[in-house]
């Protein structure tokens, strides 16, 4: 038993001398440090954001039995224009003790990178009488808060609201508002806002501290009106800060970088027959064949279709008695069956027609005849 204790005594002597890393930008330097039961800084950050943290760790050079109490670490931090004090708690037992610096906001915009010195001060325990673990230096950059949209020109359809979507416009801001911002924005072009556009969000656009992005919202209207190609246009005009000596919030510079344009086309649906490869249906024996009449884009409202059989050679039906099609604003194409019997072939090739003679689209002006409104069918006899 004694000759045990011997033995414990020993390592315990033999641990009394521990190796800490101070390890910097060179992964090869590394410095010895002995259990001294002093407290320095193992690890910090060397920058940080104004107004975001920057890490640090400190650390207990000293055996596990001897820290059986808190120790608190004080530390200061100097800077140009900057000045303040904080502290962190090595709780009971532990080696370490993560914590965060944060320098305060000062809404001044500096374009150069101002250098922090964070030095520990005081301690429950002692100092290690080393600059590399007592000091540390790290940079503090700017929060510039710079607000903009794309310069960009983007081709939609008035069709982009059926679905119920909405235009997301999106604002880009650089970090987090430090405090309110009420944006000012021309909506402009030649789409009437009321009848072709719904605008969603206010004007102007109040954006409240912390905001890191958002958007305008509009809503795109079909007007089932025939008319040419419209436009929208965004711009930022100005921006007024609730903090007027903030100099770091700002509108991106020039218009190129606060403009967008919306092209709107009309969404114009297209009625007619889809035959490939021409707008002809070649029939060399009795059997069904097939067409289909189909509109191009979404039906806003229901459609009735009259067609014209009077042309269809002898011996071939549409079998269709009301001559009428109808499609409902969830559908966008239908099949016509045509049956062509033994008595359409009388020796001599035939040719027909068939075609849309009138339609109702209910009040969609948008609904037009493309120019395969006429399919023909051509009997061929051997």
């Amino acid at each position: 038993m004694k000759q045990l204790k011997q033995s414990w005594l020993s390592t315990t002597m033999a641990f009394s001398v521990l190796l800490f890393s101070a390890c910097n930008d060179d992964a090869e330097s590394v410095t010895q440090i002995t259990a001294s039961n002093t407290v320095g800084l193992s690890s910090t950050s060397s920058m940080a954001v104004e107004g975001d943290p920057a890490e640090f760790e400190v650390v207990y050079f000293g055996l596990p039995e001897n820290q059986n109490s808190n120790i608190t670490v004080n530390y200061s931090v100097e800077g140009t224009g900057i000045s303040f004090t904080g502290s962190v708690m090595i709780p009971s037992g532990e080696q370490t003790a993560a914590f965060n610096v944060v320098a305060p906001e000062n809404d001044q915009i500096s374009m150069d990178t101002v250098e922090l010195t964070l030095t520990l001060t005081d301690a429950s325990v002692g100092i290690k009488d080393d600059p590399s673990f007592s000091m540390a230096t790290f940079d503090l950059v700017d929060d510039i808060k710079t607000i903009s949209i794309a310069n960009d020109t983007v081709d939609i359809s008035e069709t982009f609201s059926i679905t119920g979507d909405t235009l997301k416009v999106p604002i880009n801001i650089t970090n987090a508002l430090d405090g309110q911002v009420t944006l000012n924005y021309t909506v402009a072009g030649s789409a009437v806002e009321g009848s072709d556009f719904d605008l969603l969000s206010s004007n102007p656009l109040i954006l409240p501290a912390g905001t890191a992005d958002t958007a305008i919202y509009i809503m795109i209207t079909d007007d089932l009106m025939m008319e040419t190609d419209e436009r929208i246009s965004l711009t930022f005009d100005n921006i007024v800060l609730a903090n007027t000596s903030d100099t770091e919030t700002t509108l991106a510079t020039g218009v190129a970088n606060r403009n967008i344009v919306f092209d709107i086309s009309d969404d114009t649906k297209m009625l007619g027959f889809s035959v490939e490869p021409t707008d002809t249906i070649m029939v060399s024996s009795p059997g069904n064949y097939t067409v289909d009449l189909s509109v191009d884009n979404e039906l806003s409202n229901e459609l009735s279709v009259v067609l014209d059989d009077t042309g269809l050679p002898g011996g071939v039906s549409d079998n269709n008695t009301s001559n009428i099609v109808s499609f409902s604003p969830t559908e966008n194409s239908r099949t016509v069956t045509f049956t062509v019997d033994a008595s359409a072939f009388t020796g001599t090739d035939v040719t027909g027609s068939y075609s849309v003679l009138t339609f109702d689209s209910n009040g969609d002006g948008e609904v037009m005849l493309s120019s395969n409104s006429t399919v023909r069918i051509k009997i061929i006899n051997d």
